[in-house]
C-alpha cells in the first residue's frame, strides 16, 4: 500500500486545519484549573479516584467528568485492579508541556506577588517535602499550594490537601 501524499494546496490546507482542530480539543481539555491540578497530582505516580477526590476535595460527579475529559483525549490512561480504577499521565510529554507553560508564567509575572508562590528556582527541585495531609512526595517548584504557619511553609499537591490543613493544621503538624 502506497502513502498517499497531499498534491493540491487545498488538500494541505485542510489537513493542517484538521492538526490545528486536534491541537485546540487538546488546549481545550487541559484549560481547567482542576484538570491541571489533576495531571500534576499524577505527575509521577498513579492514583485511585478516590485519593484525586479527597486531594481535590471535589463531588464525585464533578471528578469524574474532569476525568472524563482527560480520558477522552487521551492525557490519562486508567488500569482496573478489583473496583478500583487507578489513574496515570498517558504521556510524560504532558507534564513536560506543563511544567514549560509554568516557567512562561512564572517569567511573565517576574517581580508579581504570584511569583511569591511558585517556584521560580530550578533549584528548588531538589529539596523534596511531603504534603503534611496526604503525605505525597513534593518540591517547592511541583507543588500546587503552600501555606505559612509562623516561620514553617507547608506544601500541598491540591487545593483538598491545603484545604483540610488549613481547617485544622495541628491535626497534621502538631503544635
Amino acid at each position: 500500500m502506497t502513502e498517499h501524499f497531499p498534491n493540491d494546496i487545498f488538500e494541505i490546507t485542510n489537513m493542517f486545519n484538521e492538526m490545528f482542530e486536534i491541537n485546540a480539543k487538546l488546549h481545550k481539555a487541559l484549560s481547567n484549573p482542576k484538570r491541571l491540578e489533576i495531571i500534576n497530582l499524577l505527575r509521577d505516580k498513579e492514583l485511585t479516584v478516590n485519593q484525586i477526590r479527597e486531594m481535590l476535595y471535589l463531588p464525585q460527579g464533578n471528578l469524574s467528568q474532569h476525568l472524563m475529559v482527560l480520558r477522552h483525549e487521551g492525557i490519562v490512561k486508567t488500569r482496573k485492579d478489583g473496583k478500583e480504577i487507578y489513574y496515570t499521565i498517558s504521556d510524560l510529554n504532558f507534564i513536560k508541556a506543563c511544567d514549560l507553560i509554568r516557567s512562561v508564567l512564572l517569567q511573565r509575572y517576574k517581580g508579581n506577588v504570584l511569583c511569591k508562590y511558585l517556584a521560580s528556582d530550578i533549584n528548588e527541585l531538589v529539596p523534596l517535602v511531603l504534603d503534611p495531609v496526604c503525605g505525597m512526595r513534593l518540591s517547592p517548584k511541583t507543588a500546587s499550594f503552600s501555606k505559612s504557619i509562623g516561620k514553617n511553609k507547608y506544601y500541598f499537591c491540591a487545593s483538598g490537601c491545603m484545604h483540610k490543613f488549613t481547617q485544622n493544621p495541628k491535626k497534621y503538624v502538631g503544635d
